[in-house]
């Protein structure tokens, strides 16, 4: 089988689990305030009205994600230390390749397409339209990359929405469904989605952006990414698809000596 094949094989596997997920289960989680900080539910009833969206319903499975092909990620809110320099970003879950699409500098009320076009081999990636490379399928996960803990032995500076990869075996993202109501239309709200709908193929990510849990505040930053689906993949169907991938390797390498 041809290199394309297999790659249509793995993203056919992917998308097999993925139709499964049209709605998360919920599950209860537990941010706190932090100090004189806003909490993160305070922040939620300045987006959306007192209420709408309670904190203690995160979505059950959060580590990997499908996008419709054509989103957007908006950040609505930072309250850290590192806010100047959290950079923030999608991943493969398959071959672990990282695209940014929030530096440092920016701040609420930034707003970045994310785009996928099926190309032979995988999709390809733009943020903003500008090409970035070629993820094997739709299915991505989300990290956010700490830039002042790098150089510390004890902290890994990458977080990921799947837990697993955690250096500090800590969940660093909280996800919010959307709950088919508008954000508020005050200039409280990020002008990219003031009075919009925040629909339920939207999701609201909340991080927290210390080592080993930090202060479990989740409002470090907090970014609406709009027409994704999470994927509840078990374990197991991560391990076939790469070991697609790997055998896909093998294949090509073995057509290659065969041809020469």
């Amino acid at each position: 089988m041809c290199m394309t094949g297999w790659r249509q094989w793995i993203a056919a596997a992917v998308a097999v689990a993925s139709a499964a997920a049209s709605n998360s289960v919920q599950a209860a989680c537990a941010p706190l305030s932090n100090g004189n900080e806003p909490s993160l539910q305070s922040s939620f009833n300045t987006l959306l009205g007192n209420g709408v969206l309670n904190v203690a319903n995160c979505a059950t499975t959060d580590a990997a994600w499908v996008s419709d092909g054509s989103s957007s990620a908006t950040i609505l809110l930072e309250l850290a230390g590192y806010e100047d320099t959290n950079r923030f970003g999608i991943y493969d879950p398959i071959s672990g390749q990282r695209i940014q699409v929030f530096n440092g500098n920016a701040d609420a009320n930034a707003q970045k397409s994310i785009t996928f076009t099926s190309v032979s081999g995988g999709y390809e990636v733009r943020v903003n339209g500008n090409y970035q490379t070629t993820f094997a399928s739709q299915t991505i996960g989300f990290y956010l990359y700490v830039v002042g803990l790098d150089g510390q032995q004890s902290s890994d500076p990458y977080y990921y929405s799947d837990t697993a990869l955690n250096g500090d075996g800590n969940d660093h993202m909280l996800a919010y469904q959307g709950t088919d109501t508008n954000f508020l239309s005050n200039n409280r709200v990020p002008s990219h989605v003031r009075g919009s709908l925040f629909d339920s193929n939207d999701y609201i990510l909340a991080w927290e952006d210390l080592p080993n849990g930090g202060d479990h505040d989740y409002q470090d930053f907090v970014v609406l990414v709009r027409d994704i689906t999470p994927v509840p993949l078990p374990a197991a169907v991560w391990l076939l698809a790469t070991g697609l991938l790997g055998l896909a390797g093998i294949g090509r390498r073995g057509g290659t000596q065969a041809r020469s």
